[in-house]
């Protein structure tokens, strides 16, 4: 991850697990297949995926943050990597929205680091948003896949 990224970790998890639900919490192996689904979804839909990635940004990175062109092609080994050679590639994109929502709401450091390497250029400097409200990170949320 960028400098300075580690910093904003302990603080987003802590403040994503105060978020109110009205859905029983997931496990952690949901979450990262709901994320592997998300991520085998856009790579087999790249042409769809502009809102998602503006909405990754928009909801967890900094503005400076620069996406890869070849992000849907590079695929890069991850801890994922597995998991997303395992699922199935969601069918409909209420799957996805779905999916999506799931990883949103219960975002883990493993995923964000994952987001940062798969979807944004390493000659930048790509570090976490700040942010001062928990809630912010659900805000807006609309279905970012059509």
């Amino acid at each position: 991850m960028g400098a300075g990224v580690s910093q904003a970790l302990p603080d987003l998890t802590k403040w994503v697990e105060q978020l109110p639900s009205s859905k029983p919490k997931p496990t952690l192996d949901q979450v990262n297949n709901s994320y592997a689904r998300v991520v085998k979804y856009a790579y087999a839909n790249p042409q769809e995926c502009d809102i998602y990635l503006a909405d990754i940004q928009k909801r967890f990175f900094n503005t400076k943050c620069v996406f890869l062109w070849s992000w849907s092609e590079a695929r890069p080994k991850t801890p994922f990597s597995q998991i997303i050679e395992l699922v199935d590639t969601p069918s409909a994109s209420s799957e996805v929205i779905e999916a999506y929502r799931i990883v949103v709401e219960n975002i883990t450091p493993d995923i964000l680091s994952d987001m940062q390497i798969r979807y944004f250029d390493p000659r930048y400097t790509c570090n976490l948003r700040f942010v001062g409200n928990a809630s912010e990170y659900k805000t807006h949320f609309d279905p970012v896949f059509r």
